[in-house]
């Protein structure tokens, strides 16, 4: 199968939370990358609909409670359920700022 993805994603597990119309859900990431991110939820995301997500940016896994987590707009290209009551999506990042490429480059660039 060939890859339809502009760059690469690599495996990390981050601490995550996607804010969905008006609601608060917490979530792992399970790979990520500077065209989105793939996300493991309790919950389902809605295929297509444009959410908040905040990723905790850590420091050889130890979470910076001074650091503001990078938030980012993306899209939900698609969304599975693996297991019950366990999901898994994939997120398109939408506009980034270049701050927020720097940082995610910087997050990339720790995997």
């Amino acid at each position: 199968m060939k890859e339809r993805r502009a760059h690469t994603r690599l495996p990390t597990s981050v601490s995550a939370e996607v804010l969905s119309r008006g609601k608060r859900l917490p979530a792992t990431t399970r790979d990520l990358g500077e065209g989105g991110v793939g996300l493991r939820t309790r919950l389902p995301l809605a295929e297509g609909t444009t959410v908040l997500v905040n990723m905790f940016l850590t420091l050889e896994g130890i979470e910076d409670i001074e650091t503001k987590p990078l938030s980012v707009q993306a899209q939900v290209a698609w969304c599975a359920e693996t297991d019950v009551r366990s999901f898994e999506s994939g997120l398109r990042f939408l506009t980034l700022t270049e701050e927020q490429i720097r940082l995610l480059k910087d997050l990339i660039a720790q995997l």
